[in-house]
């Protein structure tokens, strides 16, 4: 019961720190760092699924305040944490990879946005096998979110065949699904490809 206790005190703490975020985000570091070290002591490890949403909350803050080092640090122990947790395949670590690859995408770290946009783009790959062999359509949300991602790394044109080439498997999905023409997924991605040339 002491346990149990502990645990739930360490959650509201989780969510008075994600609250204060609205009214300052360095007090909110301070309240999450603080959830963290409840999660720990309640937990007996370090390595908990609620500490890793409060570096999760706290690397985001950090992005917000403009201290990437910070934020980079933070993401990449959650993200280490949730896959000691959950493994590499497991459906659940590609929330974590979507939502790292979104924070990143506020700053100049296009490396660690792209390394975390092709991380969750495999896992969706590994958990949407079709049955006869057909790539699924589930894919596609995935590989756009790769291509936007690309598109906005791309500001010397060097990666012009990765975008090429992750558009060319987003035609081959619609084709082989039979949905080439009324996709609305593909067409944002030719208009991100567009938008790209015109720069």
């Amino acid at each position: 019961m002491r346990v149990d206790a502990s645990i739930k005190n360490a959650k509201l703490q989780l969510l008075k720190g994600m609250w204060i975020a609205k009214f300052g985000f360095e007090k909110s570091i301070q309240e999450l760092m603080e959830a963290y070290f409840r999660f720990s002591d309640a937990v007996g490890d370090e390595k908990n699924y609620f500490g890793a949403n409060s570096f999760l909350e706290i690397g985001s803050n950090n992005m917000r305040l403009k201290n990437q080092a910070d934020a980079a640090s933070y993401l990449s122990q959650a993200v280490q944490i949730f896959e000691h947790l959950f493994g590499e395949d497991h459906p659940l670590i590609q929330k974590y990879y979507n939502y790292s690859a979104d924070v990143f995408s506020y700053s100049e770290d296009h490396d660690s946005m792209l390394s975390m946009a092709y991380q969750n783009l495999d896992v969706v790959e590994r958990n949407n096998v079709s049955s006869d062999g057909t790539p699924s359509i589930f894919i596609l949300d995935a590989l756009l979110q790769a291509l936007s991602m690309l598109c906005q790394a791309n500001k010397d044109s060097s990666r012009q065949a990765e975008i090429n080439a992750l558009l060319s498997r987003m035609e081959t999905i619609c084709a082989e699904n039979g949905i080439i023409d009324g996709c609305q997924l593909l067409h944002a991605a030719y208009t991100m490809k567009s938008m790209t040339l015109l720069r």
